[in-house]
């Protein structure tokens, strides 16, 4: 039996320029596991975000799977309602005139009740501690809690498989130890896009380093962040 969450075989993936984005990646994540993908800019995390979501897939060379499933046209709409991803600027994410609007619009267009749809969307806004911002507009709210609501957007719909991309970047002190609970308390599978060392500190067991493209570690966090050369190498130090 396949107890992979993420199923990543030999994947490269070029860009029309001739640009190599991604090259003969391996690696699987389990069902609950938090894991950390590092790399400075350009080493291809986006691009394996982008892939991963289907949104990128021609030039797309290897197997990636997800929830057992081989990510493709036929899978994509399956794949999609099992995937949830936090973008890094929760403005992507936040577009109706409330919050309340934004946190039930995914469950809406799962068709789901209107009850069903009422009870998601409050239980989620309760986990990220903005129970009452219900009618609060998205676009008054501090980073912080644009940051927590994108995250409500998301859990609302229950996925089996949390991917953020920077959820800490820009925030303050409290706003990042907000995120940081935050995630440490909703538990579940997490793929967290970072260079907030101590944030990977906290909540991963695990560390995936790509560079150019390519991976160049996949340890145990704990044994990556130790890991001063390798960091500094990387410009991750």
């Amino acid at each position: 039996m396949n107890s992979a969450l993420i199923r990543v075989d030999d994947l490269s993936f070029t860009y029309p320029d001739g640009t190599a984005a991604l090259q003969n990646l391996s690696f699987t994540i389990a069902p609950g596991e938090k894991v950390a993908l590092m790399g400075a800019n350009g080493a291809g995390k986006s691009t394996l975000l982008m892939v991963m979501c289907g949104v990128l897939h021609g030039h797309v060379h290897g197997r990636v799977e997800l929830f057992g499933l081989e990510l493709g046209p036929g899978n994509l709409r399956q794949i999609r309602q099992k995937l949830g991803v936090v973008f890094q600027n929760p403005d992507d994410q936040l577009f109706c005139p409330t919050v309340m609007d934004d946190v039930a619009f995914g469950p809406r267009n799962m068709k789901l009740g209107k009850d069903e749809v009422d009870q998601r969307s409050r239980l989620a806004l309760a986990a990220v501690g903005l129970a009452g911002f219900e009618q609060r507009s998205p676009f008054h709210l501090s980073l912080g809690e644009k940051r927590r609501a994108a995250i409500a957007t998301v859990i609302s719909m229950r996925p089996e498989l949390l991917v953020l991309d920077e959820p800490t970047s820009l925030l303050d002190g409290r706003g990042r130890r907000e995120v940081m609970t935050l995630l440490e308390t909703l538990g579940g599978t997490q793929l967290i896009i970072s260079h907030d060392l101590a944030l990977i500190g906290r909540l991963c067991n695990r560390a995936i380093v790509l560079s150019r493209g390519q991976l160049v570690a996949d340890r145990p966090a704990a044994a990556v962040l130790a890991d001063t050369a390798l960091l500094e190498t990387q410009g991750l130090a």
